[in-house]
C-alpha cells in the first residue's frame, strides 16, 4: 500500500517479525507489545531432589463444587473435605494399594494413579476410575501392557496418564459401561461381539522424551485438553523445560526463562501457565499461545501463596489452579490462586528484528515512523534505526534513536514522535489500539526518520536494521500496537526548488558529524507541513471509503444510512449495521418475503441464518400431513413447533409417516390420499373431510403465519434485536412470533428435517427437577459430582 506521495510501509511485528529476545518484551492478549513481568524473587536454589521430593506430596484434587479429596496415607483410605466438618470417607483401600496421584473430571469421575487392586484382589500399575455418580458400582481398573502409571490429569473432555521414570504416556479412551446398560440375554439371541467394544482402556502415545539424567516431576492439563509436563534438567545445569501436547499429539518444548527446578505447575487461564518452586512464597506465572505453546513469557500480575511453606498445585479441571500447603504430610484445604491487583512489570526491555527489512533498491531513503502506543506516565519506548545498502556495511552502522512518550536518557538531539488527532495515519482508519486517543499519551505517534548529530541526517541504504526498548514503572508499562516505518521519501524541495536549495545526500555528508547542514535543515522543515498534507491528500484520494458501509468510520454510519432511507436496529453492532445499510437495496426488494426476512435476520445476527442457528417458517409447513414433525411434544400447549393444541400426530414410522410435500391438483390445492383424508379427519374429530368449515379452519388456523425459532445462545438484548428487525420485515397480515427453540435436532424427538435442523455439540444429561421434569423424558435421577458426599447428604459405598 501506498500514500498519496508514494511512500510505501513495512509492519514491524508483522511483515517483519520481532525477535523478543531473553523475553524481557512480551505480546499481550490484545495483540500490543509490552514489558514482561518481573522475575525477581523467583529464583530458587534448592536443589533437584528438594523439587522431586515436593512433588511426591499427597496429592490433592478438587471438584467443581470446591470440595476436595486426598489420599490418608495413615488410615488407608481415600477421603474427602470442603462440605463442612472434617475429613468423610470416600472409600478404603486395600493392603498394598498406593495412589500416586489422583484427579477428578467435571462429569464426576476420580481417576486414581498407582499400584491398585482389581476385582480379585491382585495388584497391578495402572489407574483405576471411580464414578461419584455411581454409573458403575465397582471401581473399573485400566492397566496398560507396559509401564507403570504413576501421574494421571483429566480435563475437557481429555484424561491422560504418565510414567515418571520412563516418560511412557497414555491417553484414556472410551468409557465403562454403565450398570443400567448390562441385561442377561435369552440364550440364542443375538448378541455383539465383543459384547461392549467401546470399553474404557488407556492407548499409548508417543512418550515424553527424557535424557541421561534428566527427570519429569509432574504435568497438568488445560480445560481444552492440552498436557504440560515439566521436566527437570541435570543437577549442574538447574534449567526445566515444559513439554506441551495437544489432544491431536501436535507437540512443543519449551525452556523455563528461570532457573532452578520447579516442583509443580498448573494452569490458570487458557494462556497462563503457573510454576511452584522450593522456598519461594509465590506463584512464577508465565504468558502462553492459547493454542500451542512456543513460549513462556513473565506475567506481570504477582499471585503470592499463605498458609505453609510447602506447597503444589492440585487436581483440577476447571481453572484456575487451586494450590495446597503442607503441614507436614497432611494437605491444608486448597486456596485459589489470587493476584495481587498491582502489576510488576519489568523496568525495561529490548527486542530487535529477527532480519533487516529490504526496501530493494539501493539508496532508498527512509522517510517516517509510525507508532499507535499507549504510554503512561512515566513510562516511553525507543526506537532504533540503522540502514546500509549491504548487510555486510549495516553492522558498522550506528543505531539513530526516536523516542516516543517519555523515555530516559537521549540526547536534545534526539528525533521524538509527537502526537496526532486521528487515531491512525491510514485516511479514515480506526486504529489498532482500540480505545480514543488521548492527547500526548494514547492514539498514534509520527516522527521523521533522522540521525542526530550529522551533517546531513537522513538514514538511507537498502536494508533496515530496527532495535526496540521499551521503559515502564514497575507497575505500569506502554503498550505499542502496531510499529510502521514508511520509506521511499517524496522531497518537497527537490521536486518544487532548484538545486542550490537541496540537501547533500551522499554517504560521505551523512558520515560527517556536527551541526546540521543549512538545506538539510530546511529539507526536514519542508517535511513538516508534507507530514499534514499527504494525510490530507491521503483523504481527498480515499473520500470514496466514505461511501462504502464496510470501510467508512462509525461515527459517518447514521449519515450514510440516511441517504437510502436505512434505519438499523439501534441494538445492532456495529459490523451488524454496516452489513445492514450494505444490504439495504436488498432488503428493500424482497421486503415483505421469507427470503427477505431470513437476510435481514441472517445481517442482524452476524450469520445466525446461515448457521442454523435462527430459523424462520411459514407455519402452513406445520400441517403435519404434509411435513411431519419427528416426535414432537404433541401434548405441549406451549411448543412453538405446533401453532397451538392438537389432538394428535403422525410421527410414528409407518403407513400415516409423510415426508415432504404432498401431491398437488390444482395450483394451491392439496390433493389428499384415502388414508391422509383418514388422518387429517382424526386430527379435526370430524367424521369425514365433507365438513367443509372444520376443513377451513383447520388450513386457516396456520395461514399468514410466520416463526421465528432462535436456536442459537442470545442474550435479552440481541433476542430483542431479532424481535425488531423480524417485526420490521414482516408484513402487517401475517402474525409473527418469535420464540426461543425448546432443543437442537434429536432424530425422533424434535426437528423439521430440511427446515429446522440445528446441530449443537451433544447435550449432557439433567438432573430430574420437580414440577418441570416428565417422567420417562431426557431428565435423570443424578448425584452431585462432588468429591464429598455430605453435599448432597449422600453416601460413597
Amino acid at each position: 500500500m501506498r500514500d498519496a506521495n508514494g511512500h510505501r510501509f513495512w509492519s514491524i511485528g508483522e511483515t517483519a517479525v520481532l525477535d523478543l529476545g531473553p523475553g524481557e518484551l512480551a505480546w499481550t492478549q490484545g495483540g500490543c507489545l509490552s514489558l514482561a513481568g518481573r522475575l525477581e524473587g523467583l529464583v530458587s536454589e534448592a536443589p533437584r531432589s528438594a523439587a522431586l521430593a515436593l512433588a511426591d506430596l499427597p496429592a490433592v484434587t478438587v471438584d467443581g463444587f470446591s470440595t476436595w479429596a486426598y489420599v490418608d496415607r495413615a488410615a488407608g483410605r481415600l477421603v474427602a473435605a470442603g462440605a463442612g466438618g472434617g475429613p468423610a470417607r470416600i472409600m478404603d483401600l486395600p493392603a498394598g494399594t498406593a495412589v500416586h496421584d489422583l484427579a477428578v473430571d467435571g462429569a464426576g469421575v476420580l481417576r486414581l494413579a498407582g499400584r491398585l487392586p482389581d476385582a480379585a484382589g491382585e495388584i497391578f500399575d495402572g489407574v483405576a476410575l471411580v464414578d461419584l455418580r455411581g454409573r458403575w458400582s465397582t471401581p473399573v481398573l485400566l492397566a496398560p501392557s507396559g509401564g507403570a502409571p504413576d501421574r494421571v490429569a483429566a480435563a475437557g473432555g481429555v484424561a491422560w496418564a504418565l510414567d515418571r521414570a520412563t516418560g511412557a504416556l497414555w491417553r484414556e479412551a472410551g468409557q465403562p459401561l454403565h450398570d443400567l446398560a448390562v441385561r442377561t440375554r435369552r440364550p440364542g439371541s443375538f448378541q455383539p461381539d465383543p459384547p461392549y467394544p467401546f470399553g474404557a482402556r488407556l492407548e499409548e502415545q508417543a512418550p515424553i522424551a527424557i535424557e541421561g539424567n534428566e527427570r519429569i516431576a509432574c504435568m497438568a492439563v488445560r480445560d481444552d485438553g492440552l498436557l504440560a509436563v515439566l521436566v527437570h534438567s541435570t543437577h549442574q545445569a538447574r534449567r526445566a523445560h515444559v513439554v506441551f501436547v495437544t489432544p491431536d499429539d501436535a507437540r512443543s518444548t519449551v525452556e523455563v526463562p528461570v532457573r532452578g527446578f520447579p516442583s509443580s505447575l498448573g494452569w490458570l487461564a487458557a494462556d497462563q501457565l503457573a510454576l511452584l518452586f522450593p522456598d519461594v512464597a509465590r506463584a512464577a506465572v508465565f504468558t502462553t499461545s492459547p493454542v500451542l505453546p512456543a513460549a513462556m513469557i513473565a506475567s506481570p500480575r504477582r499471585h503470592p501463596l499463605q498458609g505453609a511453606t510447602r506447597f503444589r498445585f492440585a487436581r483440577t479441571s476447571v481453572l484456575p489452579a487451586a494450590y495446597v500447603g503442607y503441614d507436614g504430610e497432611q494437605p491444608l484445604p486448597p486456596r485459589p490462586t489470587a493476584a495481587l491487583s498491582l502489576a510488576g512489570y519489568r523496568d525495561r526491555g529490548t527486542a530487535s528484528l529477527a532480519l533487516p527489512i529490504d526496501a530493494g533498491e539501493r539508496g532508498h531513503v527512509w522517510h517516517r515512523l509510525v507508532v499507535e502506543g499507549d504510554f503512561p506516565p512515566g513510562t516511553g519506548a525507543r526506537i532504533e534505526l540503522r540502514a546500509a545498502d549491504t548487510t555486510t556495511a549495516l553492522a558498522e552502522e550506528v543505531f539513530a534513536g526516536h523516542g516516543f512518550g517519555s523515555p530516559p536518557g537521549g540526547d536534545g538531539d534526539e528525533a521524538r514522535g509527537g502526537w496526532i488527532k486521528e487515531p491512525s495515519e491510514f485516511p479514515f482508519d480506526e486504529g489498532r489500539l482500540g480505545v480514543p486517543p488521548v492527547p500526548e499519551r494514547t492514539g498514534c505517534f509520527v516522527a521523521l526518520v533522522q540521525r542526530p548529530g550529522r551533517q546531513a541526517r537522513e538514514v538511507a541504504g537498502r536494508f533496515l536494521e530496527a532495535r526496540i526498548t521499551l521503559y515502564g514503572q514497575g507497575q505500569t508499562a506502554p503498550r505499542l500496537a502496531a510499529i510502521r516505518v514508511w520509506g521511499g521519501r517524496f522531497s518537497l524541495v527537490r521536486r518544487y526548488l532548484p538545486p542550490v536549495f537541496h540537501a547533500a545526500s551522499d554517504a560521505d555528508d551523512r558520515a560527517r558529524l556536527g551541526p546540521a547542514q543549512p538545506n538539510d535543515f530546511l529539507e526536514r522543515y519542508v517535511l513538516t507541513f508534507e507530514s499534514v498534507l499527504t494525510r490530507l491528500e491521503d483523504k481527498v484520494a480515499s473520500a470514496h471509503l466514505l461511501t462504502n458501509p464496510l470501510t467508512a468510520p462509525e461515527p459517518a454510519l447514521a449519515w450514510l444510512a440516511g441517504w437510502i432511507g436505512s434505519l438499523p436496529a439501534p441494538g445492532l453492532t456495529t459490523s451488524a449495521r454496516r452489513r445492514m445499510i450494505a444490504n439495504a437495496m436488498r432488503l428493500h426488494r424482497q421486503r415483505g418475503t421469507l427470503g427477505g426476512l431470513l437476510l435481514a435476520l441472517d445481517v442482524a445476527s452476524e450469520g445466525g441464518v446461515a448457521r442454523g442457528g435462527i430459523v424462520a417458517l411459514e407455519d402452513f409447513s406445520l400441517r403435519r400431513v404434509f411435513a411431519t414433525i419427528l416426535g414432537a411434544d404433541l401434548g405441549s400447549r406451549f411448543d412453538p413447533l405446533l401453532a397451538g393444541p392438537v389432538q394428535s400426530g403422525n410421527s410414528f414410522v409407518g403407513p400415516t409417516l409423510v415426508l415432504g410435500e404432498a401431491a398437488v391438483g390444482e395450483p394451491g390445492q392439496p390433493k389428499l390420499s384415502a388414508a391422509q383424508e383418514a388422518e387429517l379427519a382424526a386430527l379435526l374429530e370430524a367424521p369425514s373431510l365433507t365438513d367443509a368449515e372444520a376443513v377451513r379452519g383447520f388450513m386457516d388456523a396456520l395461514a399468514n403465519r410466520v416463526t421465528v425459532l432462535v436456536h442459537q445462545a442470545a442474550d435479552a438484548r440481541q433476542l430483542s434485536v431479532i424481535r425488531e428487525v423480524a417485526a420490521e420485515m414482516t408484513p402487517a397480515h401475517v402474525a409473527l412470533r418469535v420464540e426461543r427453540a425448546t432443543a437442537s435436532l434429536v432424530i425422533g424427538l424434535y426437528a423439521l428435517l430440511d427446515i429446522d435442523t440445528y446441530l449443537r455439540p451433544r447435550p449432557g444429561p439433567d438432573p430430574i427437577r420437580l414440577d418441570h421434569s416428565v417422567l420417562g423424558g431426557k431428565d435423570v435421577v443424578l448425584r452431585l459430582p462432588a468429591l464429598d458426599p455430605r453435599l448432597e447428604q449422600g453416601a460413597r459405598p
